[in-house]
């Protein structure tokens, strides 16, 4: 593995061995088996971000860990890494996602040493892979708690159209936006729209720093899911691998015209009839926020 520094403020590009690379993708295909076929065969690109703490706290140690974490990804990855000890953006750098990212992480608030590792986009067949192994990793030479989570970022391209607030109402029906324990940084978002007092609105709205789902762009399909994470989440690799399965078939129904529709008309009833209930001033409200997530639904 070779090492390039590629600016004055600490990003390095760590290239990997190309026979490095060959053992890892091996790896990668046999745990494309943990995914249905309806997943598996399905446009489905994904990337996955890992927030954790370094169990280190001195600064000489800390970079240590980071060389060690380093290490440890560049043995499970078949794509170049680049790391960055001093900020959290290196996006000019990874503008594409083709890497793999591992840098600080400055929302992470418990201490100084906040982590995120981020996988490079790639299928979403790989993702029970590097679930395992990233979690593995983290709990050798990290921590976490109730701030630290998982996000799944999820893309089916511009040849689709996903119905948002299907998506939602579909989460909320399997359990999925309340399976983990809720984050500061990822409110449930029917934490604010089941409350139909305009108070308890108001104090839901207040809590939030980042809805546990969000439509990321429309035009590509791309969402983001924040539901996953708290203390130990890294022991529970097979929920989350099963919540993944979970998430990307409702992705695909909400996607698919017609697909679950009637299940889809009862979930969208029995929300109409919660909103019917609230005055006209209310719902004009009510609209606006639903408008703000990304819901593309009007109620009159």
């Amino acid at each position: 593995m070779t090492i390039e520094k590629l600016d004055e403020e600490g990003t390095l590009l760590w290239e990997l061995e190309e026979t490095v690379k060959e053992v890892a993708q091996v790896k990668m295909i046999t745990s494309e088996l943990k995914l249905t076929d309806q997943v598996i065969n399905s446009d489905m690109q994904a990337g996955v971000e890992f927030e954790f703490y370094s169990k280190y706290i001195d600064p000489e140690d800390f970079e240590t860990f980071m060389v060690n974490v380093i290490e440890a990804v560049s043995k499970i990855n078949d794509t170049n890494i680049i790391s960055n000890l001093n900020r959290s953006d290196n996006s000019i750098h990874n503008p594409d996602y083709k890497m793999f990212e591992i840098k600080r992480d400055d929302s992470l608030v418990t201490n100084a040493f906040g982590i995120e590792m981020t996988t490079p986009k790639t299928k979403v067949s790989r993702m029970p892979y590097y679930i395992d192994e990233v979690f593995r990793i983290i709990r050798i030479y990290g921590s976490t708690d109730a701030t630290a989570g998982v996000h799944l970022n999820l893309s089916l391209g511009n040849t689709y159209s996903i119905d948002f607030w299907k998506f939602i109402l579909l989460m909320e029906h399997h359990g999925l936006l309340s399976s983990w324990t809720s984050r500061i940084c990822s409110t449930n978002v029917m934490d604010l729209l089941n409350c139909i007092k305009e108070k308890e609105a108001k104090i839901q709205k207040g809590k939030r720093t980042g809805w546990n789902v969000e439509l990321k762009d429309s035009k590509r399909n791309f969402i983001e899911i924040r539901t996953i994470g708290g203390e130990d989440y890294e022991y529970k690799s097979e929920q989350v691998i099963k919540e993944l399965q979970q998430i990307c078939e409702i992705f695909i129904s909400a996607a698919t015209p017609g697909h679950e529709q009637k299940l889809y008309d009862e979930l969208k009833l029995a929300q109409d009839l919660k909103v019917a209930k609230i005055s006209k001033i209310k719902i004009k409200k009510y609209n606006e926020a639903m408008e703000r997530i990304g819901i593309e639904y009007k109620y009159t």
